[in-house]
């Protein structure tokens, strides 16, 4: 993925919904990944709870989705 594209904040973004998937040794990055990524950034925190989300409720939500992912042991840590 060629990140020089976007903003510093979603190259980080991004970056750490990779970093997700390594550590749960996901073969593949998604949306569930960037959904964990912006949970745990501060300003999306922000913008999300003034919408009125329940951030614990969608966080435990998407955990469990990403729980139920099969996982691959790769020597490599490269995902797609």
């Amino acid at each position: 993925m060629q990140l020089v594209n976007y903003t510093q904040q979603l190259q980080r973004l991004i970056e750490k919904a990779q970093a997700i998937a390594v550590a749960h040794q996901h073969q593949h990055c998604d949306e569930h990944h960037l959904l964990a990524s912006l949970l745990h950034d501060p300003i999306a925190q922000t913008i999300l709870t003034q919408a009125g989300a329940k951030l614990p409720t969608i966080e435990a939500t998407n955990q469990a989705v990403l729980d139920q992912y099969p996982t691959a042991a790769t020597t490599e840590n490269k995902i797609t």
